[in-house]
């Protein structure tokens, strides 16, 4: 009686379990595409909503938000916040202010799994916030996945609501 398995027998297993891993792997990665744009989608959502709420706030010192030696400034009644993203398309950083030289509220995010941004008005490429949390946007931003099967929009409508919704392509 034979003990263990022929050379044969292990390279049609092995060639059985590569047929299979490769019909599986576009699957996967199609899976892992769509789980981070709708992570980056709802993280720049979240983002955003902050920056309307924080907008609407009473009063906020910049000492009291970011260590980093900015001194201290009197509290501003509805300071302006502002969520900017870069010309590549491909980060965005949320600053109290609209200059650069207004702290960063948070650290600079950058969409590190090839997604892109796509604006319907090049103006979108910095939103910011009123007093009453209105965005000073109108249009839609596209988040596209690396292969560009995959889109999220974010549109900012004319009464300053902001909707998310999802394209499959």
């Amino acid at each position: 009686m034979q003990k263990g398995f022929a050379t044969l027998e292990i390279i049609f297993a092995a060639l059985i379990f590569a047929l299979l891993a490769g019909a599986a792997l576009p699957n996967v990665t199609r899976v892992l595409e769509k789980s981070s744009l709708d992570y980056e989608t709802k993280r720049l959502y979240s983002e955003l909503r902050f920056a309307q709420a924080l907008s609407r706030g009473t009063s906020i010192e910049k000492d009291d938000i970011m260590v980093g030696g900015f001194g201290k400034m009197p509290p501003s009644p509805g300071a302006t916040v502002t969520i900017e993203s870069s010309i590549r398309s491909d980060s965005w950083q949320v600053r109290l202010g609209s200059t650069e030289l207004d702290p960063l509220l948070r650290e600079h995010h950058v969409l590190r799994y090839g997604e892109k941004f796509s604006f319907t008005r090049d103006t979108l490429r910095k939103i910011s916030f009123d007093s009453t949390g209105k965005p000073d946007a109108n249009g839609t931003l596209t988040l596209t996945s690396r292969s560009g099967r995959d889109k999220s929009n974010i549109v900012f409508d004319s009464v300053g609501r902001i909707l998310v919704g999802r394209n499959n392509d």
